[in-house]
């Protein structure tokens, strides 16, 4: 998988460096945002490819900004990883429009799964032209059991 980008939205500098060290170990360009406003600018942006967001910023729910996200951002959105202590949010969460979930603290692995198959999908072909001449196009849609 090629090198992707990554925003880690937190206002915990715990949180920053553990999640910076764990995914840029493996080469991935990290983009810290300290609060709700900033998130939202390098969201609908675009500039970045899969997003890290903590689930109580200072001047936000991470749910909130999340919600409000996902209603305005359409087929292209960026996938948002929300980030917890509390095990209680993870259907909250999704349902919020989260596209997956980390339970803080985490294990290195953990969070470069997660990368991994966001970042797979991020560079997934919208479309693919068939030898026939057939264009074939992919929705990647999250599944959650």
């Amino acid at each position: 998988m090629e090198n992707i980008r990554v925003l880690i939205a937190s206002h915990s500098p715990l949180h920053r460096r553990s999640l910076q060290r764990m995914i840029g170990q493996q080469g991935h360009q990290i983009i810290h945002a300290d609060d709700s406003v900033e998130a939202m600018t390098y969201l609908d942006a675009q500039n970045v490819d899969l997003c890290f967001l903590q689930d109580d910023l200072p001047d936000q729910s991470g749910l909130e900004l999340c919600q409000a996200y996902s209603g305005t951002a359409g087929l292209d959105r960026v996938p948002i990883v929300i980030f917890f202590r509390q095990p209680s949010i993870e259907s909250e969460a999704l349902e919020k429009g989260a596209s997956d979930f980390l339970r803080m603290p985490c294990q290195t692995r953990e969070a470069l799964a997660l990368v991994e198959n966001w970042g797979h999908m991020v560079h997934a072909p919208a479309s693919v032209v068939e030898p026939n001449g057939t264009i074939t196009v992919y929705q990647v849609e999250a599944c959650v059991d």
